[in-house]
C-alpha cells in the first residue's frame, strides 16, 4: 500500500499487487547452508516488493524525494498528460523519481546536495506563504472560473453530504490524530508505527467508525419508511453526497488560494518573481542533473 502522505489524513492511496513470486530456481539450486537459500528467498522477495513501493533505499535522500515530489509531480503529470487522481501513473512517476535520484546520488553526489538544499529552501519559502501542493499560479482562469460556478451550484449536495458524514470523519480524524500519528516514526522501535501501516490502521478505523454510523442511520430511517428504502438512500446518499462533498471542499479551498495567491502577486511583485524564477532554476537544474546521469 502506497499512500501518497501517509502522515497527513484523509490522502490517497494505491494498493500495488504484483506478479507471483516464483521460488523454484531457488527450490532446486544447491545450497551448503540452508540459512543461505533462506537468505536468496528473502533478497527475492525484498527485490519484488521494491518495485511495488515508494520508499527509497537509502534514507538520506528521504527528505530530499519527499520534496521533489512536491515540486515535479505535477511538472511531469501536465508533460505527460495525465488526469488527476490517477493514482497509478502518478505512483510510476513517483517511484521513477525515486530510482533515479538514488542513481544520481551515486554519480553526482555533490550537485544533488546542492539542489536538495535549493529545493528545501524553496518549499520552505512556498508553504510559509500558506501554500503546499496546489499552485495557484499554474490554473488557469477559465478553470478557476467553472471550479466557482461548480461551488455555487453544488452548495446543497455539499451541505447534504457534510451532514451525513461530517461527524464519522471528525471522529477518524480525532482518533488517527491522537492514537496513531504521535507515534510515527522514521526509526524501527518498540511502540512505534511505521508510517505506511499507521495509514492503512486509520484507514481500517475509519471504515469501521463510517459502517457503524451508516447503520445507525439506516435504523432511524427503517423508523419512518420500509427497510429497504432507507438502506438505499442511506448507501445512495451518503456515499454520493460524501465524495462530493470532498472534492466540493477541494475545490474550495483551490479557490481561496488562487485569489491568495493573486493577491500576493500584486502586493509583492518581486518577491513573488524571485520565488518563481527560483522554482524554474531548480527545476532546469533537475532535469540537466538527471540527463548528466543517463
Amino acid at each position: 500500500m502506497n499512500y501518497t502522505n501517509s502522515h497527513r489524513f484523509q490522502t490517497s492511496v494505491i494498493v500495488n499487487v504484483g506478479e507471483p513470486i516464483d521460488f523454484t530456481e531457488i527450490q532446486n539450486k544447491a545450497f551448503d547452508d540452508e540459512k543461505e537459500r533462506v537468505r536468496a528467498m528473502t533478497d527475492l522477495i525484498y527485490l519484488r516488493m521494491s518495485e511495488l513501493v515508494y520508499y527509497p533505499e537509502d534514507s538520506q535522500h528521504f527528505d530530499f524525494i519527499k520534496d521533489l515530489k512536491k515540486l515535479m509531480v505535477g511538472v511531469l503529470d501536465k508533460e505527460l498528460g495525465l488526469a488527476e487522481g490517477n493514482a497509478a501513473e502518478e505512483f510510476k512517476i513517483r517511484k521513477r523519481i525515486v530510482n533515479e535520484i538514488e542513481e544520481i546520488g551515486l554519480q553526482n553526489p555533490q550537485e544533488l546536495k546542492s539542489l536538495a538544499d535549493r529545493l528545501h529552501t524553496y518549499i520552505a519559502d512556498y508553504q510559509a506563504l500558506g501554500f503546499r501542493k496546489y499552485n495557484p499560479f499554474e490554473e488557469r482562469a477559465v478553470n478557476i472560473m467553472a471550479k466557482l460556478f461548480a461551488l455555487f451550484v453544488g452548495s446543497p449536495l455539499f451541505v447534504l453530504g457534510a451532514i451525513y458524514n461530517g461527524l464519522p470523519f471528525l471522529v477518524t480524524q480525532r482518533v488517527y490524530l491522537k492514537y496513531f500519528l504521535p507515534r510515527v516514526t522514521k526509526m524501527d522501535a518498540q511502540g512505534q508505527l511505521n508510517s505506511a501501516f499507521a495509514g492503512s490502521l486509520g484507514f481500517s478505523v475509519g471504515m469501521a467508525i463510517n459502517l457503524v454510523w451508516y447503520i445507525l442511520l439506516w435504523v432511524v430511517a427503517s423508523l419512518i419508511m420500509p427497510a429497504w428504502v432507507s438502506f438505499l438512500i442511506t448507501i445512495a446518499l451518503g456515499y454520493v453526497s460524501g465524495r462530493f462533498a470532498m472534492v466540493y471542499y477541494k475545490w474550495l479551498i483551490q479557490a481561496k488560494k488562487y485569489f491568495t495567491w493573486k493577491l500576493l502577486a500584486k502586493r509583492d511583485v518581486d518577491a513573488i518573481e524571485t520565488l518563481l524564477k527560483e522554482r524554474e532554476q531548480i527545476i532546469q537544474g533537475l532535469l540537466e542533473l538527471r540527463s548528466k546521469s543517463k
